[in-house]
């Protein structure tokens, strides 16, 4: 009898410990999809009409509602909303932009406070020791990069209780956060040269659009095609050089067809080169580029796509901004740090640039609205594909898929499905007027797809950052600040060369006489002392300041439509707590539905037109009043609370797993 009893105690036993181990015990599994941008009213009028009805079934069988969005409605802030549970005043993330004061001593002993823009997620620490090679400095110390965010994501806090989770090119998470799971980042991940997507236009057009329009987004490089071998030679830019001389360079041939058109494309050289067969008007697949740091010794690997624009009687060739490669990456883009290289194993070569779109160019004439539409749908196509391939391999925990396509077609193509945009063009076609509603549609058919491989168990959400908005009218708020006596410019030339000058730099402002500067999409900081390298608002006046300054702006009017600019002007210390707010904006303006801060005032200049139309190719926005643009929430479970948040999402996956919310979160589950 002690015999069975002692066997029956070790069989329990055993099967405790089993249950202990995430490892052999199979955990519930929750399913979020992330679709950036998508817009509760546009999915009511298209489940209305019959044209999502996997979408409608999901909201008929589970739940359906808008879902409030981060204060201001900015992607990185929205998302650290998402990843930590905590709003902008515990998670640090204002804005896409942030500002720092650089100072520099000259040889005279004069100091220089130098206005500069910043990441709002991405930071790097100093280089603190180099060597020199070949008479190139190397870091051997400091430089590293490091995510600004603070909190705890999500994922991290479920690893900590043994729920393994995967998290697909969530935005704000660049560099990775160290963890177990499996991570790859997303929006806020640069190119291999650091930035948001340099694109480049080969042509042997003189005048080629571009060079005379202050493009920011790339570069147009005229080349001589040599009559008899129909052919040039060029170079590929990349990263910097370590010597700070210019950028690594990678050698570029190009063979044309003299009948067809049709060229050859031969990137690198020697063993390593790749060569393309690119036909008039396709794209080509992800093509690797290397660049040589220090000649046979060390070297760094980059992809890109090539589009062949035209042959004759002009020649014109696209190339995408270079990614960071997935199988041998120069950053910190995946946990653990081979998941990437696996992912392209499996999958092919993939976009790992946070906005992969290529706006820039879009904005700035170099591509085509049908270009931009065929450019879209091979980065959707591959989208799905992965996603499903990944949620196949998915047994247990956490699945996060991230889709960016409707946020960037929203922004770019609205102004083409919309007759009252000022910038509307009656003569594209419905292939470009009609995008934004196809990604709608094909997404319910992805929905589809996902379904079949959902189990009755198991917790599906779909969900967005934010809705959309029509984008009609710039207004820019350091104009407005100059116009009523916060900012204040020091005595400059109206006239320069003869013509006006239409846009002024930070540089031109007479800080010792500035109050209020705007710096961000949505972001008034007073020039306070103590905090503001060259400050002058004393913090014992600020609050009144603050208030004035809320009262005035709330109150500005359109010429001409005579509605209002903003619909709330609110205090940040009113909305915000937490333990970043020794950072914080002091105001954050919530502009009325169709108007925006213009881009210049944002990045810290001074447009002399207080407002004007926005006859921009970037049309849709979102950068409004949070109650104006909510985003979306869909699940296979019942919603049972009103007015659902970004942050209540954190809370209920955490709860899902009975992991227990913290003091600094401020969500709550939403079943």
């Amino acid at each position: 009898m002690r015999t069975i009893i002692r066997a029956s105690l070790i069989a329990v036993s055993a099967l405790l410990v089993s249950c202990s181990d995430p490892e052999l015990v199979p955990q519930k599994k929750v399913i979020v999809l992330g679709i950036d941008g998508m817009d509760p009213e546009v999915a009511s009028r298209l489940m209305a009409e019959g044209k999502m009805p996997n979408f409608k079934k999901l909201a008929e069988e589970g739940g359906f509602s808008p879902l409030g969005t981060s204060i201001p409605p900015e992607s990185p802030v929205a998302w650290s909303n998402f990843i930590t549970g905590r709003n902008p005043g515990g998670h640090g993330v204002f804005d896409f932009l942030h500002h720092e004061w650089h100072e520099t001593t000259d040889e005279d002993g004069t100091v220089e406070h130098t206005f500069m823009p910043v990441d709002s997620i991405a930071g790097s620490t100093p280089v603190t020791r180099s060597v020199n090679v070949f008479g190139m400095e190397m870091p051997l110390s400091g430089g590293d990069q490091y995510n600004k965010r603070l909190g705890t994501p999500f994922w991290v806090k479920l690893e900590d209780a043994d729920v393994p989770a995967t998290v697909y090119k969530i935005p704000a998470n660049f560099p990775v956060v160290a963890s177990t799971q499996r991570t790859i980042s997303g929006m806020g991940t640069p190119d291999l040269a650091g930035g948001y997507g340099k694109y480049f236009v080969y042509t042997d057009d003189q005048f080629a659009i571009g060079q005379d329009d202050h493009a920011t987004g790339g570069e147009v490089i005229n080349v001589s095609i040599y009559e008899g071998s129909h052919s040039f030679t060029s170079e590929l830019k990349g990263p910097p050089a370590l010597d700070g001389k210019g950028d690594l360079t990678s050698p570029l041939r190009v063979d044309i067809d003299p009948e067809e058109p049709l060229v050859r494309i031969v990137v690198g050289e020697g063993e390593t080169s790749e060569t393309i067969i690119l036909r008039e008007g396709e794209w080509s697949d992800y093509v690797t580029v290397d660049f040589e740091v220090i000649p046979y010794v060390m070297g760094v690997n980059g992809i890109t796509r090539f589009k062949l624009q035209e042959v004759r009687p002009t020649f014109k060739l696209f190339v995408d901004p270079i990614n960071i490669d997935p199988r041998a990456p120069v950053a910190d883009i995946s946990t653990p740090p081979e998941w990437a290289t696996e992912l392209a194993d499996s999958h092919g070569l993939f976009e790992t640039k946070g906005m992969p779109e290529n706006t820039k160019a879009l904005e700035e004439g170099v591509i085509s609205d049908d270009e931009f539409r065929e450019y879209s749908i091979s980065l959707w196509e591959r989208r799905k594909r992965m996603m499903l391939d990944l949620l196949d391999q998915h047994e247990s925990g956490l699945f996060f898929y991230y889709v960016s396509s409707i946020d960037l077609n929203s922004h770019m193509m609205w102004r083409l499905m919309d007759a009252a945009h000022p910038g509307h063009d009656e003569a594209t076609g419905p292939k470009n007027s009609g995008f934004i509603e196809w990604l709608y549609m094909d997404l319910d058919k992805q929905l589809a797809e996902v379904r079949k491989r959902v189990s009755p168990d198991d917790t599906l959400i779909v969900m967005s950052d934010h809705g959309f908005s029509p984008f009609y009218r710039k207004f820019s708020l350091n104009t407005w600040l100059l116009e009523n006596g916060y900012l204040v410019l020091k005595d400059y030339d109206a006239e320069k060369d003869g013509e006006l000058r239409d846009v002024l730099g930070l540089a031109a402002v007479d800080w010792s006489k500035t109050r209020a500067f705007n710096f961000g999409f949505q972001t008034i900081y007073l020039n306070l002392k103590g905090r503001e390298a060259m400050g002058i608002v004393e913090p014992d006046d600020a609050d009144a300041l603050i208030t004035e300054i809320c009262e005035r702006l709330a109150g500005a009017k359109d010429p001409q439509s005579g509605k209002k600019v903003a619909l709330r002007v609110n205090k940040a210390k009113d909305i915000y707590a937490g333990e970043a707010m020794e950072h914080s904006p002091d105001i954050v303006v919530g502009f009325t539905r169709e108007v925006r801060n213009s881009n210049e005032s944002a990045q810290g200049e001074v447009p002399r037109e207080l407002i004007s139309d926005n006859l921009e190719e970037w049309s849709g926005c979102h950068l409004m009043a949070a109650e104006l643009v909510p985003g979306v929430l869909f699940s296979n479970r019942e919603i049972r609370i009103e007015n659902p948040k970004l942050y209540d999402l954190t809370a209920t996956i955490l709860k899902e797993y009975g992991v227990e919310l913290t003091e600094d979160m401020v969500g709550k589950p939403i079943w």
